[in-house]
């Protein structure tokens, strides 16, 4: 099977811009959200998407809110991914902040990981009713490493941004950051050895 091309966005929407004689960010401050992209296909796409107000000139289109908080768990879970820590048929849920939304990653096999998106209930008679397109609920069949790969591209994108510009304070999630991808890197390098198992029913 092909393997499908996976490229992971994102998008700052808000800076709080501080004055002071340099002007200086705080990252924690920073609001955006996340699009994954499988074969140039939006995954985060959404039925009458463009028909509902979303409060957030960047929401539907890329998901989430503090956009550091969420590149960090997407991060983490990816790097137990690489490290064939979470097992086949181990759904693992990514949720984005306040949002109804959240990723569903699971491996099916040892070199395949299943991505879609999905949304919690919600209340029926709620104007912001969000349904997720078929195929994106359903999910995408993805090369694993190539996945983790994708996602280790786009946190290496962020801390190259967020470290050009001035920061002010919280230098430290800077650090947690960086480390986080430093994790995910050396844990790619071996992603093809670390392939998931497939849990006993009797564990």
């Amino acid at each position: 099977m092909n393997s499908k091309a996976v490229d992971i966005r994102y998008h700052i929407s808000e800076r709080v811009v501080y004055h002071v004689p340099e002007k200086s960010i705080d990252p924690a401050d920073m609001r955006g959200g996340i699009q994954i992209l499988i074969n140039s296909d939006r995954l985060n796409s959404f039925i009458d998407e463009n028909i509902v107000d979303f409060g957030q000139d960047w929401y539907p289109k890329y998901i989430g809110n503090y956009i550091r908080t969420d590149l960090v768990e997407l991060i983490s879970i990816t790097t137990d991914i690489a490290s064939g820590d979470i097992d086949i048929y181990e759904p693992i849920k990514l949720t984005f902040g306040s949002t109804i939304v959240y990723l569903l990653l699971e491996p099916v096999a040892p070199q395949q990981l299943r991505v879609a998106i999905r949304t919690r209930p919600q209340r029926l008679n709620s104007m912001n009713q969000l349904l997720v397109v078929p195929e994106s609920a359903r999910g995408y069949l993805v090369d694993r490493c190539t996945f983790c790969h994708a996602v280790s591209d786009a946190g290496n994108r962020y801390l190259d941004e967020i470290n050009s510009v001035n920061l002010l304070g919280n230098e430290v999630l800077v650090e947690e950051f960086e480390d986080a991808v430093t994790e995910l890197d050396e844990a790619i390098e071996d992603c093809e050895q670390t392939p998931p198992e497939m849990k006993s029913l009797d564990e």
